[in-house]
């Protein structure tokens, strides 16, 4: 037992360690930067576009926001450069699905549907910060064949 005059270090190295690991974990890490912004296609809004965040700040699977049917999206990201990808359904020429009978066809057309993705490098700065995306301006990758989707699944899902 140690004596009254003498008390032993309440934190070694370990135990810092331990600290920084276990405020890191519950969230204390980078600050979040506001980010927003709009996703345009030709100049109109893309509703139900996916955006994916990824760079050395972001986790390993990245961060994740979708636009309203304005085209706008919200989100927190540290401060740091990232490739951004960028996905929204459509018909193969890139045109959005249509509404109605037109839509449902599409949909349940093998390959009438494609998951569309261009591919952007932006950086986020401290303070908020307006990044916009304007589809035909990013990197086009290869469109992902979409598996026919049926009516009611995708009301639920979001999925075009």
């Amino acid at each position: 037992m140690p004596s009254p005059s003498r008390r032993p270090p309440l934190l070694g190295a370990a135990g810092l360690g331990l600290v920084a690991a276990l405020l890191a974990a519950a969230g204390c890490g980078p600050a979040l930067r506001p980010v927003s912004g709009k996703v345009t296609w030709k100049g109109q809004p893309v509703e139900k576009a996916a955006l994916e965040f990824k760079g050395p700040a972001a986790p390993p699977d990245g961060i994740t926001a979708n636009s309203d049917e304005e085209g706008q999206y919200q989100v927190g990201l540290p401060a740091g450069a990232y490739q951004v990808t960028v996905s929204r359904y459509g018909l193969p020429d890139g045109k959005p699905v249509p509404e109605g009978a037109a839509g449902d066809a599409a949909r349940a057309r093998p390959g009438g549907v494609l998951k569309h993705r261009a591919l952007f490098d932006k950086q986020v700065a401290a303070g908020a910060n307006t990044l916009d995306f304007e589809l035909t301006e990013g990197k086009k990758l290869p469109p992902e064949k979409v598996a026919p989707i049926p009516r009611e699944r995708e009301r639920e899902s979001g999925e075009p």
